[in-house]
C-alpha cells in the first residue's frame, strides 16, 4: 500500500464534513503538514513540548514563521504541492 492511498482513505472528505455540521472537533498529531493540512481548519505546531506557532491551516501551510514549522514544510516532498 501506498501511504497517501492510505490517509486518503482514512481521511475521506465524507468523515470531515461532519466537523463543521455536528461541531465535531478533533486532535491529529503528525510530522507531515500536507496531511494535516488537507484535514484540519486550524494548525498548532509544536517543538519541545511547546505551542511555537498557531493559525489557520493556510497560514501555517503558506505563511509559517517559525524556522521549525518551515524545516517541516521542506520535508514535504515536492509532488505534495504539484
Amino acid at each position: 500500500f501506498h501511504v497517501s492511498a492510505i490517509v486518503g482513505t482514512i481521511f475521506s472528505p465524507a468523515v470531515f464534513s461532519y466537523g463543521s455540521q455536528y461541531n465535531f472537533t478533533s486532535i491529529f498529531i503528525s510530522h507531515n503538514l500536507s496531511v494535516i493540512h488537507y484535514i484540519s481548519d486550524n494548525i498548532m505546531v509544536m517543538h519541545k513540548g511547546k505551542i511555537i506557532e498557531s493559525g489557520t491551516a493556510n497560514e501555517i501551510m503558506f505563511s509559517a514563521k517559525e524556522k521549525y514549522t518551515q524545516t517541516l514544510l521542506e520535508a514535504v516532498p515536492k509532488s505534495i504541492w504539484n
